[in-house]
């Protein structure tokens, strides 16, 4: 965050009341999910359309 004050002797971080309390809890429920997941790679992740194989590409042709 920035400070929107016009006083160019302003020089305060800004800022949210909470903010660092809220990075860490982000920061750990990140973590935590990335616990939960699986290992995701783009062979898992994107599959095949029914009936790809029936279409030929330039080089089959």
């Amino acid at each position: 965050m920035v400070s929107m004050s016009a006083d160019p002797r302003n020089t305060d971080k800004g800022g949210w009341i909470h903010e660092e309390e809220y990075r860490e809890l982000v920061a750990s429920l990140i973590e935590e999910e990335k616990g939960h997941r699986d290992s995701c790679s783009f062979g898992t992740f994107v599959k095949n359309a029914p009936g790809l194989e029936a279409i030929r590409t330039t080089v089959e042709s």
